[in-house]
């Protein structure tokens, strides 16, 4: 009963911490960097998911449920944790500088690519200047009626 209270802070504060990642880094601040938006939203949603295994375990030992109620799952729950913590710092440091520097060339290679120029007149396809045969026999229908 013990370890109770501190493992519910902790996953609650994960919890908020997952909706902020997700509602205010990914939606607002990354909204125009597509990789850092991504990342946000991959690293709120492990999160939340551990917040809400977290609480779920919390409330199954504070509620004893017989299977459930064992303290080796938050225990479980925590190692998995510091594990993708582990991971996240793998990322950061092996693989992130290389994706950041695609996305940078790709950007940049984007914004000097000729875009696509908007229609006219005078870009526009032309019409057909005689009306297809069917057109014309239907005109003609019409004309005898």
């Amino acid at each position: 009963m013990s370890y109770h209270v501190p493992l519910l802070v902790i996953f609650a504060a994960l919890g908020i911490a997952a909706l902020v990642l997700y509602f205010y880094f990914s939606r607002r601040r990354y909204a125009t960097h597509t990789l850092h938006a991504r990342i946000t939203e991959f690293l709120a949603g492990v999160l939340g998911a551990f917040s809400v295994g977290g609480l779920l375990l919390v409330l199954c030992a504070l509620v004893p449920v017989p299977f459930l109620s064992m303290p080796i799952w938050p225990a479980i729950l925590l190692v998995a944790l510091l594990g993708f913590g582990g991971y996240a710092i793998w990322y950061t440091l092996r693989r992130y500088p290389a994706k950041l520097a695609d996305y940078e060339r790709e950007t940049v290679k984007q914004r000097y690519m000729p875009s696509a120029r908007p229609r006219t007149k005078t870009t526009a396809p032309s019409k057909p200047a005689q009306p297809s045969p069917s057109n014309q026999r239907r005109r003609k229908k019409r004309k005898r009626r």
